[in-house]
């Protein structure tokens, strides 16, 4: 059961146009990483090693996450630390019961 029923107020533009770039980045990465077609002996070779370490869009990605749910839940939550951990904790653990 949670503790507080109440959802923290965000303001309506919660957007970092930044990210929009970083973002695409990632996915850029990530794709390249999975659907690498260039040869390894093909005059542009050094592509084939780039879109291989593509598995750094998906780090990036945890990264971006992890600074917008503190953006957002620290800097415009009226929620204390403790009640939004408890929160976290009852919707995450029960999981692992089953």
């Amino acid at each position: 059961m949670l503790i507080s029923s109440k959802e923290p107020q965000f303001p309506e533009s919660l957007q970092i146009p930044s990210f929009t770039g970083v973002r695409f980045f990632a996915v850029v990465l990530v794709y390249f990483h999975h659907f690498n077609t260039i040869p390894k002996d093909y005059s542009l070779g050094y592509l084939h090693g780039i879109f291989q370490e593509g598995y750094i869009g998906v780090t990036l990605f945890f990264v971006l996450s992890g600074f917008i749910i503190t953006y957002r839940y620290f800097l415009f939550s009226t929620v204390s630390l403790s009640i939004y951990l408890w929160n976290r904790f009852s919707k995450i653990y029960p999981i692992y019961f089953f």
